[in-house]
C-alpha cells in the first residue's frame, strides 16, 4: 500500500464514522453508534494484514501501540490538566478521562500495527487530521480531545518506529542502483 492510499483509507473511514452518527442522532438511536467500530477495525485490519512477512508480529505490536498511546494520553491528561484549560469540562470525571483516552489510543494503535512506520502515521494520521476537522467544523470541538488523538496517534507511530526487529521484507523496497 502506499502512503497516499494509505492517507486516503484514513479519510475515508472518518467519514463513514461520521455518517454513522449522523444516521444514529437522526433516527435518535444510540445502538447504531456501535457500528462506527466496523471502520476502525477495518482501517486495524488492514494496517495488520498488508502483504508481507510478519503478520502476527504486526498484531502485537499494535496491541503495544495501543498500551503505549494510552498511557500517553493520560500522561498528557496529567500533566497539562492543571496547568492548562485544554480539559476544561472534565472536571475530575476519570470515567470521561478514560473513555476519551482509550478512544484516542485507537488510532495510536492503527499507527503501531502497519508494515512501517510511514504508512502508520498515514493511516492513522489521516484518520486523526479528519475526524478533528469534522469536530471542529460541527461546532463540538475539544481542546484536550483533539490533542490527546494527536498524541495517541504519534505514539503508536514512535512504537512503530522503535521496532527495530522488523522483518527485512517488509514493505515496498527500492531496487538498489548498481
Amino acid at each position: 500500500m502506499t502512503i497516499a492510499r494509505a492517507l486516503l483509507l484514513g479519510l475515508v473511514s472518518t467519514l463513514v464514522v461520521v455518517l454513522i452518527a449522523l444516521v444514529a442522532y437522526a433516527n435518535r438511536d444510540d445502538r447504531l453508534l456501535w457500528l462506527i467500530v466496523l471502520p476502525l477495525l477495518a482501517q486495524h485490519g488492514v494496517a495488520v494484514f498488508t502483504p508481507g512477512t510478519g503478520w502476527p508480529r504486526r498484531l502485537v505490536r499494535g496491541a503495544l501501540g495501543f498500551l503505549a498511546s494510552g498511557a500517553a494520553g493520560f500522561a498528557t491528561y496529567l500533566y497539562f490538566n492543571d496547568r492548562t484549560d485544554w480539559f476544561h469540562g472534565m472536571g475530575g470525571d476519570w470515567f470521561l478521562v478514560l473513555v476519551l483516552v482509550l478512544h484516542a489510543a485507537i488510532p495510536g494503535g492503527t499507527a503501531a500495527a502497519a508494515d512501517s512506520p510511514a504508512l502508520g502515521l498515514a493511516l492513522a494520521g489521516g484518520f486523526t487530521l479528519s475526524l478533528c476537522v469534522a469536530i471542529k467544523l460541527a461546532g463540538a470541538a475539544h481542546p484536550g480531545y483533539m490533542i490527546l488523538l494527536v498524541v495517541g496517534t504519534l505514539a503508536g507511530a514512535l512504537v512503530n518506529a522503535l521496532d527495530l526487529a522488523r522483518p527485512l521484507t517488509s514493505g515496498r523496497r527500492t531496487p538498489s542502483r548498481r
